[in-house]
């Protein structure tokens, strides 16, 4: 990523992408909240304006907002995720909410566009 969209990005989200230390646990759970609500409803626009049905579409979203997520707190937060109690929680945060938000975007979408 050029060093200005990532200082950009880093400003927009509230982090300093110099440091390697992102802070309390509660504001790294924030932005990787948002960051899978954003990647939720993307999905979700994507999957509902053609004709996807059945159960890859959620399947396909759980495994790339997984994926994102890591490549996210991994590659661009630079976060050592043993300072935050290992991968499980930072990769479960989140989920269950991002999964909903992805369902309901999916479901409106899909319905304004082929109904």
């Amino acid at each position: 990523m050029p060093a200005m969209l990532r200082k950009r990005w880093g400003q927009i989200i509230g982090y300093n992408a110099r440091k390697s230390v992102y802070g309390p646990q509660d504001e790294l759970v924030s932005v990787l909240y948002i960051w899978r609500i954003a990647v939720a409803i993307i999905a979700a626009v994507a999957c509902g304006t053609m004709p996807a049905t059945g159960w890859a579409p959620p399947a396909v979203f759980f495994l790339a907002s997984m994926l994102s997520t890591v490549v996210f707190y991994k590659g661009y937060l630079q976060i050592d995720e043993d300072e935050y109690g290992g991968k499980a929680p930072l990769l479960w945060d989140g989920t269950p909410l991002s999964m909903c938000t992805f369902l309901v975007a999916w479901i409106v979408t899909y319905s304004a566009a082929h109904f």
